[in-house]
Order: C-alpha cells, then structure tokens, then sequence
C-alpha cells in the first residue's frame, strides 16, 4: 500500500468515529427530550384534574353563595316591610341548610354557620310575631352578612387559585411545545447524520474499489474525470430540483391565491380594449357571478348585460372616467346572475398604458358585498325604528304625566300615580326587550298588568283565549289599558273584598280582529259615576287613539 493510500485509509476511520459519535449523542439527547416531555405531560394530567376539583368546589361556594344572599334578602324584605314573613324565611333557612349539608361550602370552620341556622329557626318558628323580630333579624342579617363576605373571600381565593393553575398549565403546554420542537429538529439531524453517514461510507467503498482497479495516471484521469461527471450531475440534479420546487411553489401560491379569494369573495379581471373588447375572468369572477367558464364567451358587453339596468350607466360612466382621466375605477352595482339571483358587487381596477399613453388594457378585481348591503339597509331601518319608538315614549309619557298632574290633589298622590304608570310601561318595555323589540303574547301581557298593580301580591284572576301574538307597536298602549283597569278592580272594583274576582277572556275572527273583554265578579255594587275620573280619561285615550 502506498504513502498516500495509508492517509487515506487513516482519514476514513477518524471520521467514521466521528459521524458515529454524532449519532450516539443525537440520540441520546432525543432520548431526554422525549422523557422531558412524558414528564410534563403527566404533570399536565394532574394540573388538569386539580382543575376539575377547583371547579367543583367553587360551584359549591357558588350555590352556597346564593342561598345566603336569598336568606339575606327575605330577612331584609321582612325588615323593610316590618313584617317577617316566617314560612319564606323557613324556606330560605333551609335552603341554606341544604347546601351546608351537602358539603358546601368548604369553610373552617362550619360550625358557626350551622349556629347562626339554628338560631334563626328557633327565634322565627313561632306563628304570632313578636315585638322584637325586627331587631332579632337585623342582627342575624348582620351574621349573615359576615357568613356571605367569608365565603365570597372563599370563592375568590379559588378563582386566583384557578388563575394561578390556568398560568401554570399554559406555561407547561409551552415548554412541551419547545420539547416538541427540538425532538423534532433533533430526529430531523439524527436521520441527516445517518444519511450523510452511510452515502459518506458508500463513497469511501467505491473509492477503495476505484483506487484498487486502476492503476497509475489512469487512474489518476479517471477519478478526475469521474469527479467532472459526477460535479455534472450533481449540478444537473440541483437545476432540475429547483425547477421543480419553483413550480411546486408557483402551483402553492395560485392555490392559496384561489382559496383566499373564494373566503373574501372576490376575483379578478382583465380586459383589453378594442372593437369587441375582451375580457378574462379568475374562477373566482364566476363563481359570484354564478356563470359556468365553458358558457362565457370572453366579450365586454356579456358583462353589461349582466349589471342591473339601473346600474348599467353609472359602470360604463366610472369606466369611461378611468380610461379618460387615469383615475382609479371603483364602483358599487349590483348584477342579474344567471341562476336569476339579484346581488351587490364592488369593482375596483387600475388602468395601465403603453409609452404613448394608449390604454392596453385595465386590471381589477370584483368583490360580493351583498351581505354588507344587507346590513347597512338593516342598520338603517333598525334607526329609523328606534327614532320612531323613542318619539312615541316620550309623546305616552308627557301625556300620562299631564294627565296625572291635572287629576292629583297632591306632589304625593301624583308621585305616586305617575311612578305606578311608569312602572308599568318599563314592565312591558322590558319584556318587548327580551323579544328583541319582536311580537309578544297577549297573555303574557294581561298577566304583566295583573301581576302587581300596586306592588302587592298576585289578586285572582281566570284568563281565557287563544295564543295571540301583538305587535310591538300596539303592545305597549294595550299594556298602558289594562294596568289602568287592574289598578282601578284593585281601588274600587272586585279586587276590594275578599272574594272578589277577575275574567279575562279574548278571541280572534276571521278578519284576524282581536276581542277582550273584562269582566270584575264578586266585588261592591256597580254605581254609575258622576265624573270622568283620571284612571277612564287614560283608559280612554288608550283604547280610541292609540290603538
């Protein structure tokens, strides 16, 4: 073996240890990346299920929540009132027992909520009230109070522990990711290396056969022109691999380009001036022009033919100013698809020009804003709406105010009559609000009049008719009606005796006319009045100029 065929035999074993070397380490650092994140995802297991009891146990804190401030409330309507209505506040109490019971919440200690219920039904048991109620709930409102503040510091340290589980689940989802993304980079240069290694060892093989086959300067000449070939080739195969990953990119880029298109409805077009005029479109074009490619035949006035005839001069006068004056062209039309369909289109397009300043041809693009039209004529009807709505409120409340100020004979009793009123529209306003400002039934509106005409409790009352739906424009007048006929069964008709009743009965004819009727049963004897009271005049007004 000669001198120079020693040293190369010598390189060839220095860096075969050297590309195995490289593999054992890459593959013992994929080994820890991919234990690292074994590790991580099972602490993420158990962040998740620590999760789960967190929530459960501020749901719990949650309910317990609300049965104290329910508690709370009836001890305070009972104070304000004067009266403790002892069966509700039973009620309440237990409730909260329930909760307690129910390991809910998680305080330490419990013992003196339990107290606190104990006390509470002992001293509220009896059915007489006793003198010293109201200060007795005071003081156990008070203790409630205290319990309700404890347990929504409770709650509060659970959601910031919530928190503090939330950050740390994300901050592991983020180191998994990174230990994704190295294990990643890693494999990817641990199957490099490994390739690189067996075409390095392949490449020494051949070149052992080569040097052991050939002699002398000819085998000198043929490695060198061995190597020119194989430079060749090698920068064949690159030309040929960029000319394909040029038109895998171009292809990628066409696709993208067609898909963000038909996501923002849009597409673009040429056209070419001339006797005919021609004109390209993407598919793009087609699709919001709902035309099949193989039936358009390429011509400008097959475009005009398909914008609306309203629209056409305003299209050929924006193309006309474009062309004449260099100005961008943009337009708003709408168009005749052919499956019949009448949408909205913007146009927007550059003129371009040669060096004489002849017009070559122009290049735009067409974009579907039918929905955005929708919207604006939605928009503008829901104004118009409302401005009429907003008229008409003020118009019902400057009349209920007038007409209550001219019938009180005192500040009080108009405070008193105008806010009954008002409350009365804001009751119908709300429940026309939860509609979304849409139809209401007439039973819901009857029941709304019936439901508290004074802030009282629920009088008797029989309601008898078929599900009637009433416009939002009728529904507030009607509404303004029957609070002033329930108000005025609960001052002088059959809501002032014990037995007193209410009938309430509607039907509907075959002109889709709506009848009621009221009828009061069992109160005092009717007698004619001897004036037009405040009460008719409103009831009046209602019925024969509003509805």
């Amino acid at each position: 073996m000669s001198a120079s065929e020693h040293v190369a035999d010598r390189k060839s074993h220095v860096g075969g240890r050297t590309w195995s070397a490289w593999l054992v380490m890459s593959s013992l650092l994929v080994i820890v990346l991919v234990v690292w994140t074994l590790f991580l995802s099972a602490r993420v297991d158990a962040l998740r299920l620590r999760q789960v009891e967190d929530a459960e146990t501020l749901s719990r804190l949650d309910r317990f929540d609300a049965a104290l401030q329910d508690l709370r409330r009836e001890l305070g309507h009972g104070i304000e009132s004067g009266v403790i209505d002892r069966r509700q506040l039973a009620e309440h109490i237990a409730a909260v027992r329930l909760q307690l019971a129910s390991g809910a919440p998680p305080l330490e200690p419990p013992e003196p909520t339990a107290a606190l219920l104990s006390a509470l039904s002992v001293e509220f048991a009896e059915d007489e009230t006793r003198p010293d109620d109201l200060a007795s709930a005071r003081l156990h409102r008070a203790a409630i109070e205290r319990t309700d503040t404890r347990v929504q510091q409770a709650a509060e340290r659970m959601r910031q522990h919530q928190r503090d589980v939330s950050a740390e689940l994300d901050a592991h989802w983020q180191s998994i990711r990174l230990l994704l993304v190295g294990s990643w980079i890693v494999g990817s240069t641990l199957v490099v290396l490994a390739w690189l290694y067996r075409r390095e060892a392949a490449r020494r093989h051949e070149a052992e056969i080569v040097s052991q086959e050939l002699a002398g300067e000819l085998a000198v000449r043929v490695e060198e022109r061995t190597a020119g070939l194989r430079d060749a080739l090698r920068k064949l195969r690159g030309e040929m691999l960029d000319r394909q990953r040029a038109e895998s990119a171009l292809r990628e880029s066409e696709r993208f380009l067609e898909q963000a298109q038909e996501v923002a409805s849009i597409g673009s077009w040429v056209s070419h001036p001339g006797d005919e005029g021609t004109l390209v479109w993407s598919k793009g074009v087609f699709r919001i022009f709902a035309m099949d490619p193989d039936r358009f035949d390429g011509r400008v006035q097959t475009f005009f033919d398909m914008v609306h005839p309203d629209d056409r001069q305003a299209v050929r006068e924006a193309d006309e100013v474009a062309k004449r004056d260099g100005t961008p062209y943009s337009v708003d039309h709408r168009i005749l698809r052919s499956d019949g369909e009448i949408r909205w289109v913007h146009e927007r397009g550059e003129v371009m020009r040669d060096e004489t300043g002849r017009v070559v041809r122009m290049i735009g693009t067409v974009q579907d804003i039918t929905q955005r039209k929708r919207a604006e004529e939605r928009q503008t009807n829901l104004l118009r709406e409302l401005d009429h709505r907003v008229n008409n409120n003020l118009a019902l409340v400057l009349s209920i105010s007038e007409r209550t100020a001219a019938g009180a004979a005192t500040v009080a009793a108009f405070q008193e009559a105008f806010s009954k009123r008002i409350h009365a529209i804001a009751r119908t306003h709300e429940a026309l609000a939860r509609r979304k400002w849409g139809a209401i039934e007439l039973r819901e509106l009857v029941l709304l009049a019936l439901a508290a005409p004074d802030g009282g409790t629920e009088p008797p009352f029989v309601l008898t008719g078929p599900r009637t739906a009433v416009p939002p424009h009728a529904a507030l007048p009607l509404a303004h009606a029957l609070n002033e006929l329930a108000t005025n069964a609960l001052k002088y008709g059959a809501l002032t005796t014990t037995g007193g009743r209410i009938e309430v009965q509607w039907s509907v004819d075959a002109e889709r006319t709506c009848h009621l009727e009221w009828t009061e049963k069992g109160g005092p004897p009717v007698v004619a009045p001897t004036r037009h009271g405040l009460g008719l005049q409103l009831l009046e007004s209602a019925i024969q100029h509003e509805l």
